[in-house]
């Protein structure tokens, strides 16, 4: 089904085997695994408060609010229409009890404008990801504020979590390994310590990892752990639909998509 906000196509998907449903713009952000490894990252993380910078259509803090429903969840997006579908979705899969969406630019973002009753302990993120001088610009502005930095640089995030977590606060950020350095140097520089670091490979047999989580503690103690590679599929090299046309995925991410077994497994529900 399609549903339409004024100039903008809307597209009606699902997540977690259908237990979310999800309203998104067919042009711009639209979720990937990449939301799926975080959400499921952050609802491992110790704090009863978390903020997702960037939030889009709210996916993964629906995921974290599905797998954790005793949180206290605000997303933070600056679009407007990405906002209202974030709180369509929010009601639609009745989440309104502990999820908000906050409209505003995560570079002026202060910690008194998440409310008097959100004092972050966790804050996560799935940013633009490409510099401006990196690869061609998507004509499509939405799309192209998605995965190039043209209203968010690293560095402007780096300095929001600063501003909003208190020491010991934990920032949990998926980024693309070639960006490794970078990524580091920028929470570095705005006292947030690099403490866990777990890349992403496509597939065992993969050269070069993919992605990376990396989580870093507000004014933490030197002492970087890397952990062990999450691969996104096992076995044969995978394609786009994998066998019966669903995604040949390893058995970690599978468990992830099962959020009964996932839930169960983890303690989480």
């Amino acid at each position: 089904m399609n549903g339409e906000l004024p100039g903008r196509e809307i597209t009606e998907d699902t997540a977690l085997g259908g237990r979310i449903r999800v309203r998104q713009f067919r042009s711009g952000y639209r979720f990937s695994i990449d939301a799926v490894l975080l959400a499921h990252e952050a609802a491992r993380r110790p704090g009863e408060s978390v903020v997702d910078l960037g939030t889009g259509c709210g996916i993964i803090s629906l995921i974290i609010g599905y797998l954790r429903p005793q949180r206290r969840i605000c997303g933070v997006e600056y679009d407007t229409g990405s906002v209202r579908l974030a709180r369509e979705n929010i009601k639609s899969n009745q989440m309104a009890d502990r999820i908000t969406i906050l409209e505003g630019d995560i570079r002026r973002l202060r910690r008194q404008d998440l409310g008097p009753d959100m004092t972050p302990d966790l804050l996560v993120s799935n940013p633009p990801f490409r510099p401006v001088n990196a690869g061609r610009i998507n004509p499509d502005t939405r799309r192209a504020a998605a995965r190039h930095e043209l209203t968010l640089t690293l560095a402007d995030l780096a300095a929001a979590a600063r501003r909003l977590l208190n020491k010991n606060g934990r920032f949990l950020v998926i980024y693309p390994a070639w960006r490794c350095a970078e990524l580091l140097a920028a929470l570095s520089n705005q006292d947030l310590a690099p403490k866990r670091l777990r890349p992403v490979y496509s597939r065992p047999e993969a050269r070069d990892a993919r992605l990376l989580l990396v989580e870093a503690v507000r004014s933490g103690r030197p002492g970087l752990e890397f952990l062990r590679p999450l691969y996104l599929h096992e076995g044969r090299t995978p394609d786009e639909t994998g066998k019966n046309g669903r995604p040949d995925y390893s058995a970690e991410v599978a468990r992830m998509l099962e959020p009964a077994r996932e839930a169960e497994s983890a303690g989480l529900r």
